[in-house]
């Protein structure tokens, strides 16, 4: 079915518009040319004919106008040529004598002034037009000859070069004239310019209908639709774009359904986290309740040390989900300042030795090298933590925890070492995932699963990239790179 409001009918239309608009000027321009190269023809032509009239018969007589002679003279000239009018006027333009019926007279003066413009003798590409006696309003081109005594103008003879029979015949010719042009040759050459028009638009405009259709599909949730142009040019570029286009969608909808998924697994997660401690919490004091009376004072404080765990544990789940909530929303401000890297890592690492050696784990700190570092000192605080106490917790009595500071080449790395666990290499994509459990005997740890997450959140907040290196059952490591700014610091 055609569909006159595509674009192809719409260029066509304004196309067709233009057309009939240039065809109209064309036929106005080419007419009122041909008008102007006939009069200009005709004037220069006929230039002396009012000469050649005076020089037959002499137009006064003792200071009286020889009007019959002149008369006869006068009809003598105008049967011979039927295109003129001739008429004798005085030295002021005033009408003498004519040879037409008094009523079609109409003006009984003539201007001077195109007849000394006239006389002036100029050669010019342009005619000069005239009075008309005959037409008040009308203006003609003329031939025009002074009648001279001795240094007197006497008078002029004025001859009209269109007569009344040439204007009607004049009139017939211009209306074949142009019929034969705009109705004729002037259609066939515009119906023929349509044509190769209407043709070359449906050339330009139908990858145009391609591209429609891939936008189409792609509306109806064909995501990896696919436009392909076969020429050049500007579609070619819009195609491109709505490709790009497409295909970052695409993307996004990809992305938006893997968060949805992550969504989804975070809730099941927090949810069975929550749970826990809530039902522990929940039982134990139950039945605190119940056997108050008959329990031991030892199973008592017992019963509420575990219930104080376990709210201790629900406590940091909901902090680490509100702190890494909190630096996901892009509205977290950096309180950068300089700050020795070492003695952060001793400060934080001192806080750790008690809870390595309840573990029985060997802890070592090696962070001796001197200089400045650029940071917030409060977030990176917590960053040394998580990833001190993610080692502990993972290590076996008995093993090891090092944490090093190393300076090379204006860096300092800073590397958590534990001789724990470790993690399958499979699983290492996805270590830094919020509230991701790798394996059944992480899963047995407490904790809330958002530590590396927090970790790996705050050092993007600084434009930091960490890395981590994991064997299974041989320990991992992660570490991280923080330029030296020492010598940018102000004094």
């Amino acid at each position: 079915m055609i569909r006159f409001k595509s674009l192809y009918w719409k260029i066509s239309s304004v196309f067709l518009l233009l057309m009939f608009i240039a065809s109209a000027v064309y036929v106005y321009v080419t007419a009122t040319a041909a008008s102007d190269f006939f009069k200009s023809t005709k004037q220069k032509l006929n230039r002396e004919v009012a000469g050649e009239l005076l020089n037959e018969v002499p137009i006064f007589l003792n200071d009286s106008l020889n009007e019959k002679a002149v008369k006869r003279i006068m009809d003598h000239h105008m049967e011979v040529n039927p295109t003129i009018e001739v008429y004798i006027l005085d030295k002021e333009g005033k009408i003498l004598t004519y040879d037409a019926p008094p009523e079609k007279i109409k003006k009984s003066f003539v201007s001077l002034v195109p007849i000394r413009e006239y006389l002036k003798g100029e050669e010019s590409a342009n005619y000069i037009l005239g009075n008309d006696p005959k037409a008040p309003d009308a203006c003609k081109v003329f031939s025009v000859a002074p009648v001279i005594e001795g240094e007197n103008t006497k008078g002029y003879v004025y001859a009209i070069l269109a007569s009344e029979k040439y204007d009607d015949v004049s009139s017939m010719l211009m209306s074949n004239f142009i019929y034969n042009v705009g109705i004729k040759t002037f259609l066939i050459t515009v119906l023929f310019a349509i044509i190769i028009g209407l043709i070359a638009i449906r050339y330009l405009t139908r990858n145009f209908k391609v591209i429609e259709e891939g936008v189409g599909r792609f509306s109806k949730g064909d995501y990896n639709s696919h436009i392909e142009l076969n020429a050049q040019g500007e579609f070619t570029h819009l195609a491109d774009c709505l490709n790009e286009m497409a295909a970052t969608i695409s993307d996004n909808i990809e992305q938006l359904k893997g968060i949805e998924k992550l969504r989804k697994e975070l809730i099941a997660n927090v949810s069975h986290d929550l749970r826990t401690p809530i039902a522990v919490t929940h039982g134990y004091i139950e039945t605190l309740l119940m056997k108050n009376n008959s329990m031991s004072s030892e199973d008592r404080e017992r019963f509420l040390k575990i219930v104080l765990n376990s709210t201790e544990n629900l406590e940091k789940l909901v902090a680490d989900l509100f702190e890494l909530s909190k630096l996901e929303s892009e509205k977290v401000a950096l309180k950068l300042d300089y700050m020795n890297l070492s003695e952060l890592v001793q400060d934080v690492s001192s806080r750790f030795k008690i809870m390595a050696e309840n573990k029985e784990i060997d802890f070592h700190i090696n962070a001796t090298e001197r200089g400045m570092v650029q940071l917030d000192v409060a977030l990176m605080d917590r960053v040394i933590q998580n990833l001190l106490e993610n080692a502990i917790k993972f290590t076996p009595k008995g093993g090891s925890v090092k944490i090093n500071v190393v300076k090379s080449q204006g860096v300092f790395k800073l590397s958590v070492k534990d001789s724990g666990i470790g993690i399958d290499e499979n699983h290492l994509p996805y270590v830094f995932d919020r509230y991701k459990k790798l394996d059944s005997e992480t899963n047995n740890q407490s904790g809330s699963g958002l530590g590396l997450a927090i970790v790996k959140r705050i050092l993007e907040l600084h434009q930091i990239a960490i890395q981590v290196e994991s064997k299974k059952n041989e320990g991992t490591t992660f570490f991280f790179e923080l330029p030296d700014q020492t010598q940018k610091k102000p004094k």
